[in-house]
Order: C-alpha cells, then sequence, then structure tokens
C-alpha cells in the first residue's frame, strides 16, 4: 500500500493526498512525485509507523509536520 502526505511547505502540509491527484501529476508531468512524500508499506506496518511517530517525535514546532502526518494516515487507515 501507498499513502502520499502532502509536505511541510505545502498549503495542506500534512493531509492525505488523493489517489486521483497522484495519477492526474503523474500523467501530466510524468512523475511519481509532487509536493508530497510517498510512505509504503502494509496496512499494519503505516500504522505502527504511525503510532512510533505520534510517540516520538520532537516536541514544538520542530516535530508538528511529524505530528500532523502521523495524525492523518492514522485518520486515513483507522
Amino acid at each position: 500500500m501507498k499513502l502520499a502526505i502532502y509536505n511541510e511547505n505545502c498549503i495542506r502540509a500534512g493531509h492525505v493526498v488523493s489517489e486521483t491527484e497522484v495519477e492526474e501529476y503523474r500523467l501530466q508531468f510524468d512523475a511519481d512525485c509532487g509536493d508530497w512524500t510517498v510512505y509504503e508499506g502494509t496496512r499494519e506496518e503505516l500504522i505502527g509507523l504511525a503510532k512510533h511517530t505520534l510517540a516520538h517525535a520532537p516536541t514544538g514546532a520542530r516535530g508538528t509536520h511529524q505530528r500532523k502526518t502521523a495524525q492523518s494516515i492514522l485518520e486515513y487507515l483507522e
């Protein structure tokens, strides 16, 4: 399973990117990446990664994007 999350400097930072948007970008630019990071693994692996990130992300602004990304993954998968 692949799950794309908008990067930190994007207006929708930390939110899940729809599969439609990823596919449209791929067709338009002939590329697999955009303003997002792709997380890949089984459902259980991604949930484990998100929970680990929530438990160990730095406090304050430095970890804000990491925590938002982890929360988005959990919301999408659970």
